[in-house]
């Protein structure tokens, strides 16, 4: 006569506390997509097609990746640098040139070398 097996339950992954922001609550869902993907051998995750499109990113392109208060953020270097300048753009004055301003400079210094200071 066979034994049956007794089932074990599966031990069910700890709760953890999901943040969401008033600008995730307005986002039309067909615009966000919340997408299930499972992760693979090696640690190795696959990102839908659709996710790489709406990001910008492409097949063997390099991808920033960071995690923030328990969620990993990917994000493309070009959207790094898009945020990091928009943050900058917040403590400098309109009227204010910077790339002017760094010319300006340079020209000073090659001015000051070619009299030998």
């Amino acid at each position: 006569m066979k034994r049956k097996r007794r089932s074990i339950p599966k031990r069910s992954a700890p709760r953890r506390t999901v943040r969401v922001s008033l600008e995730d609550l307005t986002a039309p869902i067909e615009d966000n997509p919340v997408l299930r993907v499972k992760l693979g051998a090696g640690g190795r995750l696959v990102i839908p097609a659709s996710l790489r499109r709406a990001m910008g990113a492409s097949v063997g392109e390099t991808l920033l990746m960071q995690v923030r208060e328990g969620d990993l953020c990917v994000w493309t270097p070009e959207t790094g640098i898009r945020k990091a300048q928009e943050l900058v753009a917040k403590y400098i004055p309109k009227n204010i040139d910077l790339v002017a301003e760094l010319i300006a400079e340079r020209r000073r210094e090659a001015a000051r070398e070619d009299r030998g200071e």
